[in-house]
């Protein structure tokens, strides 16, 4: 858990869950009421209660030196500018601006979570929890593409097999065929000798 915070409405969640939810949707997941970030507090007592049942001390609260990150309006942000306040994160990746804009929010959205933590990850520490999980991301791509690529093969050989089955029924059609020909040739010559 990143550290119990209650809203205004007085419900209790994990940090870094609570502001995912209300960087999409801006509401309480309980009461549907709106939600801004600047209304989320620490609920110090439940963190107390968790430590306790941890059996834990937990340390004197005190506000953070450091100051949140905010989310930005990455609609405008160019995607080298994004590339760079994540360089400056300690985040290294490259990718389309979607990826990019994926792995900022996920940075600013963990940064802000642990002001609410009693055990505070360092910046480099979620940095680094982040780089991992992009190399897991690229992974899963790749092995999607893979998946992808197969997948692609597959239907090239049903394909052919296709073409091959409509071609021994088109031969076994025609033969069929002559063979009914050739049968009604047989026929018609016996009716003319039993004629004559």
């Amino acid at each position: 858990m990143h550290g119990a915070v209650i809203l205004p409405c007085q419900h209790s969640f994990c940090s870094l869950c609570i502001r995912r939810l209300i960087s999409n949707n801006m509401s309480c997941p309980i009461c549907k009421r709106p939600v801004k970030t600047s209304n989320i507090r620490p609920n110090i007592e439940l963190q107390n209660k968790i430590l306790l049942d941890k059996k834990c001390i937990p340390p004197p609260f005190s506000e953070c030196k450091l100051h949140r990150l905010s989310l930005r309006q990455y609609k405008t942000m160019k995607a080298a500018k994004i590339k760079e306040e994540l360089r400056q994160f300690g985040i290294d990746c490259t990718g389309k601006k979607e990826d990019l804009v994926k792995w900022h929010r996920e940075y600013c959205l963990r940064y802000n979570a642990e002001f609410d933590a009693v055990d505070r990850l360092t910046p480099m520490e979620i940095a680094k929890i982040i780089m991992d999980e992009i190399a897991d991301s690229k992974t899963e791509k790749l092995k999607e593409r893979k998946r992808t690529k197969d997948e692609e093969k597959k239907p090239r050989k049903s394909e052919e097999q296709d073409k091959y089955h409509q071609t021994v029924l088109m031969l076994v059609a025609a033969i069929k065929k002559r063979k009914l020909a050739k049968l009604a040739t047989i026929k018609s010559q016996n009716q003319t000798k039993n004629v004559f």
